[in-house]
């Protein structure tokens, strides 16, 4: 939420957050006046861009979640490591494992 944050202050649009527990999200969304979602789906459907903030452990389940969607997934997505300081963006097609 610090970076939804940060890119809702810098004048960049932030459409919303989806989490595992709605009460999260909700924090987050008012946090940064931003909306809160349902459904992962939902969030990707409303979105350009995902930036997939979640523990390094789970980062592949929740890639795996995504790509068995079947949605477009043209968009960029980036990845935000707890381990790295920085964000590899790739496009929503590419794999992460």
């Amino acid at each position: 939420m610090t970076l939804g944050k940060y890119l809702s202050e810098a004048h960049i649009p932030v459409t919303g957050f989806y989490s595992r527990t709605k009460e999260s999200a909700a924090w987050a969304a008012a946090f940064t006046k931003t909306a809160v979602f349902d459904g992962l789906k939902e969030l990707i459907t409303a979105s350009d861009t995902l930036f997939i903030t979640t523990p390094d452990g789970v980062i592949a389940d929740v890639w795996d979640c995504i790509a068995a969607m079947d949605m477009d997934l043209s968009g960029a997505t980036a990845i935000c490591r707890e381990k790295m300081t920085c964000m590899c963006l790739l496009p929503r097609s590419a794999a992460l494992i």
